[in-house]
Order: structure tokens, then C-alpha cells, then sequence
């Protein structure tokens, strides 16, 4: 009996993973669609596109409200650099406040904490060695370092817009041999359609990142399970826990 309730009570956290799991797919799926409508003007939020129909442009059929902006139009654009000197840690404190950000997925690209920065709040990291063109928006002052790519936005593309309209969009061109490689001139020939009212980009920029939210919470949430059930299985295995 005893050994019947442990494995039920497993069986439960069992399910709740699951459930976690398959509620997190759902939502990602939702996102994906949610991007692919607002990010192209198929489906316009309210308030914005009443009785526009579409335009022919150089990326397709467009809103005939939206206009085509190239990026390197409407951003300053550079490579990142080397680590710096002797002004480095791998853990945030009251000195090393200003995250430091590489040509890497894991963590964001997050590579330490240092007390210096070059570029400014409100920018794009694209990645531009290995795997090409995750757009990452940086919402404070950090520094790059290792050929990552910042698009420091200059004029009417909002950044938070453009980064999603980069990693659902766009697809970058390999032009060198070997290991794959984006520089600074070629992502800036590139282009994304785009609302010309800055509060409509804003607007769709919001829906898009509630998703992000809810999702990062719901993944935070499975973490948290997992581990419980980790621990419980340490615990009610071993016999220094016993159940009612």
C-alpha cells in the first residue's frame, strides 16, 4: 500500500510536468502564428489599418500602409570586439554592473559582468558566426564582444518590432566558406516590412512580448517542478519522508 501511494504521488508531479510541457508547445505554436499575422499585416491589431488594403513592394505584398525600411537606413551598425581587459567577472556585483554579451544562444549570450559599455539600451544583438541571425533585443547598456552584431536603431524601426521581424522572417544569405559568417554591410542590405505608424510597430511589439512573459513563466514554472520531483523522489525512495 505504501509503495502504491509513493508511485502515485509521482505519477501526479508526473502529470503536472506533462501538462507544463504541453501547455508551453501550445503557447510557443500560438506565438509563431500570432507573429506570422501581425508581423506581415495579414491580421491588424484594432485600431490600426481600418479599410487599408495591399501594396506590391520589392518583399511582396505588403499593407498599403507599411513601408519597406533597410536596415542599414535605419540603424548604426557594428561588430563586437574583444573581452575587456582586467574590468571582467563571471558574476554581477556593485562594480561589474553591465552585462557582456558574445556570438552564443546559451544564456541569451550572456559571457559575464563588466564596468564599461559601448553600446546603448534599446538595441539588437544579431549573431553573426556559426549560427547566423538570432536577433536578441537589450533592453539596458551592455557590451559585445566576439563579432557579435548590434543594431543600434537611428531612426523609424522600432527595436523590439525589428528583432522579431529578423528571427520569423528573415533568412540570411551564407556568403562566406567555411565556418558561416554575417558582417556588418551585408545585414545591412538586408530589409523588413513595417508599419509606417511607430505606435502600431510598438503596439504589435507588445502582443509578441506578453507571449514571451506568460511562456518564460511557464517555463520557470516546470523548472520548479522538476525539481520538486526530484526531491521527492530523494525523499519518499529512500524512506526519510513518509507519507499519511
Amino acid at each position: 500500500t505504501e509503495r502504491k501511494a509513493i508511485a502515485e504521488a509521482l505519477s501526479d508531479v508526473d502529470a503536472l510536468i506533462d501538462s507544463l510541457d504541453a501547455l508551453i508547445a501550445k503557447k510557443r505554436q500560438i506565438k509563431t502564428g500570432t507573429m506570422q499575422q501581425l508581423l506581415t499585416g495579414k491580421t491588424r491589431l484594432p485600431g490600426f489599418g481600418e479599410g487599408k488594403g495591399f501594396k506590391q513592394s520589392e518583399l511582396g505584398q505588403i499593407p498599403e500602409d507599411w513601408e519597406v525600411y533597410q536596415f542599414s537606413d535605419h540603424f548604426e551598425i557594428y561588430a563586437g570586439g574583444d573581452v575587456p581587459q582586467n574590468s571582467t567577472s563571471a558574476y554581477k556585483s556593485e562594480k561589474y554592473l553591465i552585462p557582456i554579451y558574445a556570438n552564443a544562444l546559451q544564456q541569451g549570450g550572456l559571457y559575464g559582468y563588466t564596468d564599461r559599455w559601448r553600446a546603448n539600451a534599446k538595441s539588437i544583438t544579431v549573431t553573426a558566426r556559426g549560427t547566423l541571425g538570432h536577433a536578441e533585443y537589450r533592453n539596458e547598456k551592455f557590451f559585445p564582444i566576439v563579432r557579435l552584431l548590434v543594431l543600434e536603431p537611428i531612426r523609424l524601426l522600432e527595436p523590439r518590432f525589428t528583432a522579431y521581424s529578423i528571427n520569423e522572417l528573415v533568412t540570411f544569405a551564407i556568403e562566406s566558406t567555411g565556418v558561416p559568417q554575417l558582417t556588418a554591410p551585408q545585414i545591412g542590405q538586408y530589409a523588413i516590412s513595417a508599419p509606417a505608424d511607430l505606435a502600431e510597430q510598438i503596439a504589435i511589439a507588445d502582443v509578441i512580448s506578453d507571449f514571451d512573459v506568460e511562456i518564460a513563466l511557464l517555463e520557470q514554472r516546470l523548472t520548479k517542478t522538476k525539481a520538486l520531483k526530484q526531491g521527492m523522489m530523494q525523499e519518499l525512495l529512500t524512506g526519510r519522508t513518509r507519507l499519511v
